[in-house]
């Protein structure tokens, strides 16, 4: 019987270290690196692919999902510069500029949904799964800001905390942090989250 449980244990165990990735999704995920500042899409497919062939690859994961993100974040950018001109164009009454800034930043944020999505569906992933804490707080910070964008300002004060907590950071850039999380609390606050 205690053969059995030391036997399970060790099971247990070995189910429970994550097994190296392989030599092939290494390769990939190298090769995805190397290509993504110069071919975001392509680095987002060589990672999609290799994912397929080993979801475990958390660096690959996190490398997707920062590539999704800045891709994302790219629209989202030009749909809040869109929406500012937009008011820009509604002070001055100059409808006909009004209704296509209104249209452009509608179309930029269908464009940046699908890939901020994703990216935070990738890092939540990457935050359950990895033991790399500076990737894990990297992917918190990360995360809060997917969470802005959907305008979950709860759920983003709570990631910066974990990225704060995580990543232990120092100096000016702590201060930064804790200025920011508290303007997220309270936004979440005006918008009826938690107190």
């Amino acid at each position: 019987m205690r053969t059995f449980f030391a036997l399970a244990l060790i099971a247990l165990a070995a189910g429970c270290v994550s097994s190296p990735p392989s030599a092939e999704s290494e390769d990939t995920y190298k090769k995805a690196l190397s290509v993504a500042n110069s071919d975001t899409p392509g680095a987002i497919k060589l990672c999609e692919d290799g994912l397929q062939q080993d979801a475990k690859h958390h660096r690959m994961r996190f490398l997707l999902a920062r590539l999704q993100y800045d891709t994302g974040e790219t629209q989202w950018l030009a749909e809040r510069d869109a929406a500012g001109a937009g008011r820009r164009f509604e002070e001055e009454k100059r409808a006909p500029e009004v209704a296509k800034a209104t249209k452009e930043a509608q179309d930029r944020h269908q464009r940046a949904l699908p890939f901020i999505r994703a990216a935070r569906e990738n890092l939540l992933i990457v935050i359950e799964n990895d033991t790399e804490q500076a990737r894990r707080a990297w992917a918190y910070e990360i995360c809060m800001k997917c969470d802005i964008f959907f305008e979950e300002y709860d759920k983003a004060s709570l990631h910066l905390q974990k990225a704060i907590d995580l990543g232990r950071p120092t100096g000016p850039r702590l201060a930064q942090m804790n200025e920011f999380l508290a303007s997220l609390k309270k936004e979440a606050q005006k918008r009826g989250g938690p107190k």
